[in-house]
């Protein structure tokens, strides 16, 4: 079939468009089950540059071919892009292992070569039918690219700043498998078989998306997709009767709540707001990580204090406020944390680490990071961190590097463990000091079974093996270390909370 160069010219922008939509898209059906690791990126990269390589090759045969397959080039990735979501669901659901990274590497496979290398193949076959003699094949080579790559940028913004946020990841590869579809099918619509295939991968398309969710235990509050993750708050009632609500984000808890009284159903935001008491009303607050608000709410209605609440994704200062009672007072700054470390020039009399998400993100908890919020503490101020629970064998490598990395920057670190057996079930505050403090001076008391509790009698009197090496923006390690707790606490998620959700009809993404 011969094409008009304006035809072809609209092939490679879907092209450019569809590898990049794909890519962004990828990550985003992984997140709510492996999480948003630079492992999950690293698989997504890897995979999709080996699949454009295999691409280029075919293309590359396939253009010296007397009638190469365009049509089917565009095609295909389209049926691909319709039932995309569904196969990747079903996979997740029946996937068993615990080994996110092997997961990650499978679900890659399956989500991003087949549609990858088709688009990938287009190129070099409309740089061959573009270039009428050798004289032009530099000139459609520079532009065969250029249209690409236009394309790419194009969707890249389009995709990660409405598309996704706005339609969701199921919705949004609808759309794409739409447009890339229609006008080959329109070019196929003498052949009975193409028209079939597309029809009835719509129909598969559209049976994922208009699901609704089933009567159940749980009842969804608020369900929505975007770049800094999935958000989804719901209301989960138990055998017993009582009704707990839980915030995730890609299906890791941020916040859970008793709905009626507001109060945690965690300990570590006693244990905050105990460390936080030795210091007088209206002390100031910096709060990096809001969640759905609980330890803002502690700060301010039990001790008095002024809380400036640094959050990098405007949906959760909606969430906590609207599902999670988050109080007028709290100053809620849209920003990267560390970006408000360094550009801030406001005091504080406290400031806390709470940016746990479904990773940690480790430039904010590199060397220069806590060198940066100590410049911003008035005197006698601290510094906090809640951390996981581990700190020993190997997947306690994390906490013992978040020890040393505190330390290496001047301050005295405790380390506040809360009351949990299981370290799998226990937070640490740590905690970081640059002149003696009394924490018997508290003005809200641990208490267990009703006794108060002294903090220094559950400070850890020694952290072992700290070792030596540092988190530095030079030598972001943390994400490696803390692979073993996280994979643990993931898992925990996806048994108790992840299986819950998907049995009562709510899917791993919108």
């Amino acid at each position: 079939m011969i094409f008009p160069k304006k035809i072809l010219y609209l092939f490679i922008l879907l092209e450019g468009a569809g590898v990049m939509c794909i890519e962004l898209a990828s990550v985003k059906m992984i997140a709510p089950w492996c999480g948003e690791t630079l492992y999950v990126w690293t698989c997504v990269i890897g995979i999709s540059i080996l699949s454009l390589a295999g691409g280029y090759f075919i293309g590359g045969y396939m253009a010296e071919k007397h009638n190469p397959p365009l049509l089917q080039m565009v095609f295909v990735p389209a049926i691909v892009f319709l039932i995309l979501p569904m196969v990747t669901k079903e996979f997740f659901r029946l996937a068993e292992s615990d080994n996110f990274i092997l997961l990650a590497v499978i679900s890659s496979l399956i989500i991003i070569p087949l549609p990858v290398v088709f688009l990938a193949a287009i190129p070099p076959v409309a740089i061959k039918i573009l270039s009428a003699n050798e004289n032009e094949s530099g000139n459609s080579t520079g532009k065969v690219y250029a249209l690409s790559t236009a394309g790419g940028i194009f969707s890249a913004l389009l995709t990660g700043f409405f598309l996704l946020p706005d339609l969701g990841i199921s919705k949004c590869l609808f759309l794409a498998g739409m447009i890339s579809g229609l006008l080959p099918l329109f070019l196929f619509r003498k052949k009975t078989l193409p028209v079939i295939i597309f029809l009835i991968s719509i129909m598969l398309s559209g049976s994922g998306i208009l699901k609704k969710q089933l009567k159940g235990s749980v009842r969804i509050l608020h369900y929505s997709e975007g770049m800094p993750g999935q958000n989804l708050v719901a209301d989960v009632t138990f055998p017993s009767g009582k009704v707990q609500r839980f915030y995730y984000i890609n299906r890791m808890g941020q916040t859970t709540i008793n709905p009626e009284t507001g109060r945690s159903l965690w300990s570590y935001p006693d244990y905050v707001t105990a460390v936080a008491g030795i210091f007088p009303e209206k002390s100031n607050v910096l709060l990096l990580g809001l969640g759905g608000g609980t330890i803002a709410n502690y700060l301010e209605n039990y001790l008095d204090m002024k809380v400036t609440a640094v959050e990098i994704d405007p949906r959760a200062d909606e969430i906590a406020k609207r599902f999670f009672g988050l109080s007028k007072n709290t100053r809620v700054i849209i920003d990267d944390a560390r970006h408000y470390l360094q550009t801030s020039d406001s005091r504080y009399d406290i400031i806390l680490f709470d940016v746990f998400r479904d990773v940690i993100p480790e430039y904010v908890m590199s060397r220069e990071a806590f060198l940066s919020a100590m410049s911003l503490l008035n005197p006698g101020g601290i510094i906090m961190v809640n951390f996981n629970g581990f700190l020993t064998g190997d997947i306690g490598k994390a906490g013992r590097l978040l020890f040393s990395t505190m330390k290496s920057c001047g301050m005295t670190v405790e380390i506040l463990p809360t009351f949990e057996e299981e370290e799998k079930f226990r937070n640490n505050i740590f905690i970081g000091v640059t002149a003696p403090v009394d924490f018997s001076k508290t003005r809200t008391p641990l208490n267990r079974n009703g006794i108060p509790v002294p903090i220094n009698d559950l400070l850890l009197k020694e952290v072992p093996s700290p070792g030596t090496a540092v988190i530095t923006d030079d030598l972001p390690c943390l994400d490696l270390s803390n692979y073993l707790a996280s994979s643990v606490w993931r898992s925990e998620y996806i048994r108790g909370h992840t299986s819950l959700l998907s049995q009562n009809g709510i899917p791993l993404f919108r």
